[in-house]
């Protein structure tokens, strides 16, 4: 028994007892004696050496070790948090370590080398403190090597200075969150509409407008491409075993115009596009340049089944809000019989559109 401020020393070969003087701790010293290279424990607690807890320090270097002697048996802390004693960690005898949790082995084989538990009713999680100014971040990396290119080629990073929150696959940043919860995907920012000239050709950006006021507010944006003649991105909405459904296209046509194709794709995941759109409102359908506003190859049908009540069907002519004609097909009975009669209008006015002319059934 040590009384007061004293230190046991135990120097390999020899057991002293002294006063503790000035500077000096209270402690019980163990040394291994000089001249022994050996490896061997400082201290050891337990039945005998097989069964026992051992802290030991090697002469060749400058490293601590805590092991214990015993197969399969863990390492365990407990504190007193003021009204009883339990464990806080444990280190088992394969190396996985629980926080709060006895058996980290318990849990799947994919990510049990570190398990944190709370007592039932409470939360358990990590905090990654960083310093907030500069280019300081919290981050969780991912590495199969230490070698530079192995040792984080996946990332997951917070940054303090302008609170976003990127995310790495081999070795580069896929997607990014800013801190006004804006997702880029393929690119380190997110796109505010266009910038003009802008020749970027990334992957995708994802905007969600919010209740942000009146007007148009962008919620999605994917880009992709070079720049070039006929690229661009796809985007589709399909049916999930065969792919087959719509899809549509955007991006840079021939001529560097904007371009727009609407399209379908069938079972045997073929496309064909549908309609096009190019720069200046000229639509083609099964027409993939139109010369004209509209363009159409193909027939034109005005009417059928789904609203078989309706029996007059209208092609209208219009300038600057003025309605000057109209070819309207007068169906008269269910059996197909009808006219075609031809209107004109000398004065502005839908109303005053008066009938010229008409073809009957029978020419």
């Amino acid at each position: 028994n040590l009384v007061g401020e004293q230190r046991l020393t135990y120097s390999g070969s020899e057991l002293t007892n002294a006063n503790v003087t000035s500077n000096e701790d209270s402690a019980v010293n163990i040394y291994k004696a000089t001249g022994d290279n050996a490896d061997k424990a400082i201290l050891r607690v337990g039945y005998n050496e097989t069964n026992s807890f051992k802290l030991w320090r090697p002469r060749a270097n400058a490293n601590i070790y805590v092991e214990t002697s015993q197969s399969s048996s863990d390492i365990i802390i407990n504190t007193n948090n003021g009204s009883a004693i339990g464990e806080r960690l444990r280190i088992d005898s394969t190396g996985r370590i629980g926080i709060g949790e006895v058996s980290p082995g318990s849990y799947s084989s994919g990510a049990y080398n570190l398990v944190i538990s709370a007592p039932s009713g409470s939360n358990s999680g990590i905090t990654i403190n960083s310093n907030s100014s500069g280019t300081d971040s919290g981050a969780i990396f991912f590495s199969h090597g230490t070698a530079s290119g192995a040792n984080g080629v996946g990332r997951i990073r917070y940054y303090h200075s302008d609170d976003h929150m990127d995310f790495y696959t081999a070795n580069a940043e896929r997607l990014r969150i800013t801190s006004a919860g804006n997702v880029a995907i393929g690119r380190d920012t997110a796109l505010n509409n266009y910038a003009a000239g802008s020749t970027t050709t990334q992957l995708a950006v994802v905007k969600d407008g919010g209740a942000a006021g009146s007007g148009y507010h962008e919620v999605a944006h994917f880009t992709g491409g070079t720049d070039s003649d006929d690229t661009g991105a796809i985007v589709r909405i399909t049916q999930f075993n065969n792919d087959r459904g719509l899809y549509i296209k955007g991006g840079r046509g021939t001529g560097d115009q904007a371009k727009a194709i609407f399209g379908l794709r069938n079972s045997a995941n073929s496309d064909s596009d549908v309609m096009t759109f190019i720069q200046g409102g000229s639509v083609g359908i099964n027409e993939t340049a139109p010369s004209e506003k509209l363009q159409i190859d193909g027939d034109i049908l005005l009417g059928g089944q789904a609203n078989s009540s309706e029996s007059n069907y209208a092609i209208k002519f219009e300038y600057n809000n003025h309605q000057f004609a109209k070819i309207v097909g007068d169906g008269r009975d269910q059996s197909g019989y009808g006219d075609i009669d031809f209107y004109t209008s000398p004065t502005i006015g839908a109303s005053n559109l008066t009938q010229r002319m008409t073809i009957r059934a029978d020419g």
